[in-house]
């Protein structure tokens, strides 16, 4: 896949439109999800992408509310037992996987002030997160 800097004028032309034109269709038929809403914080919204590999969204959405509840925090679910973690992410399977990600992730964020590295090559190390 080409940089953006190597396309040419009209193959930007066309993403542009493409892009606009899957806003278009997610305003009226796109489904909603909390993680979408204009309230959705950053972590949530970081969190919840490592929730939704290998889940559907319907689950996550399930599982949501009471997640964030628990956890509402870089620093809450840093501080998580992992084995607490583990029992709560159950439902979604691949929970033993999912809480070491998730708790090096916290880590990482919450040592940081939740500001995360603006270069792509500088997100590899971080838990979770890989190229």
């Amino acid at each position: 896949m080409p940089s953006l800097d190597a396309l040419t004028r009209g193959e930007k032309a066309k993403l542009t439109r493409l892009a606009m034109d899957l806003v278009a269709w997610a305003s009226t038929s796109g489904r909603e999800f909390p993680w979408r809403s204009d309230q959705a914080s950053v972590y949530e919204k970081v969190v919840v992408e490592v929730l939704l590999q290998r889940t559907t969204a319907t689950a996550v959405a399930k599982f949501y509310e009471e997640f964030f509840a628990t956890y509402p925090g870089w620093s809450d679910l840093a501080a998580a037992e992992i084995e607490e973690l583990e029992q709560f992410l159950k439902p979604l399977g691949l929970w033993r996987r999912r809480a070491v990600a998730l708790t090096g992730l916290a880590r990482f964020a919450h040592e940081q002030g939740g500001v995360f590295p603006s270069t792509a090559s500088a997100h590899a190390p971080i838990p979770a997160v890989g190229q």
